[in-house]
């Protein structure tokens, strides 16, 4: 649950074999705290922000991308997307794709709005999320990783 000091801190855990290059972000309540999103996260490295909530309006609620390319040349997405509203339920969502798929971020924010799922995955990778449930100060956790057989 949200009040007035109100943030996300999401941890994002890189475990592809490739270097994961930041690509974009959306904000829908909220916005990125006193350190920028991390331009990139080596393979085995870890990356880390605050989304906090704005003044106008309360809760954290974003989503941020970036992208891959593994030595077989094969290119993906990793999205990770969070909410932390006032007066409900925190949740997180993280997705694995094609990086030919466009970014439909209204899309995925549907599909959150609907589901508990925290995973998701895309021929050879996998990803898992989780947050605190509840609280006005949840630690997001993402973590993305290649399929032991690939």
């Amino acid at each position: 649950m949200a009040s007035d000091n109100q943030y996300t801190f999401v941890q994002l855990c890189n475990a592809t074999g490739c270097t994961l290059i930041y690509t974009g972000q959306i904000d829908w309540h909220g916005g990125i705290g006193p350190a920028p999103y991390p331009q990139s996260i080596a393979n085995g490295e870890q990356g880390w922000f605050l989304h906090v909530r704005s003044a106008s309006q309360p809760g954290s609620e974003g989503a941020v991308c970036y992208r891959g390319v593994d030595v077989n040349r094969t290119e993906f997405i990793w999205i990770v997307y969070w909410i932390n509203p006032f007066n409900s339920q925190n949740k997180v969502f993280a997705v694995v794709l094609p990086s030919s798929s466009n970014v439909d971020w209204d899309r995925i924010r549907q599909e959150i709005a609907g589901t508990d799922s925290t995973n998701g995955d895309f021929t050879g990778y996998f990803t898992h999320a989780s947050i605190d449930i509840d609280g006005n100060f949840p630690t997001a956790k993402a973590v993305v990783t290649k399929n032991a057989n690939n």
